[in-house]
């Protein structure tokens, strides 16, 4: 995880990789810690990156996700598969913000 904050654009850009066998607890863990600390600096924030959770299809983790950002008014604005093969597509590549920054 990596982070810059342009202060004269009251703005953060956090970039995040999740390894895909990474352990999924810690990772949420650890994403809260910095949402939380970043939400008290009243900044716009925008994480990206590779996180290897496919938003595409359902499961346990992706729910535990979408429940964490819901809870701080973020939303994912990739919409499209990010990864595409012949017979398959993920969208594990996000760009996530405030709802209302």
């Amino acid at each position: 995880m990596s982070l810059i904050e342009l202060s004269g654009y009251k703005l953060c850009i956090v970039c995040v990789y999740r390894p895909p066998d990474g352990q999924f607890d810690k990772f949420l863990n650890k994403l809260e810690l910095v949402i939380q600390k970043l939400l008290k600096k009243d900044k716009i924030l925008i994480f990206c990156g590779d996180w290897n959770i496919d938003f595409l299809h359902e499961d346990g983790n992706l729910k535990e996700l979408t429940d964490l950002l819901l809870r701080y008014n973020l939303v994912n604005t990739v919409q499209s598969p990010t990864r595409a093969m012949k017979s398959t597509s993920t969208l594990i590549d996000v760009i996530i913000i405030n709802k209302n920054p």
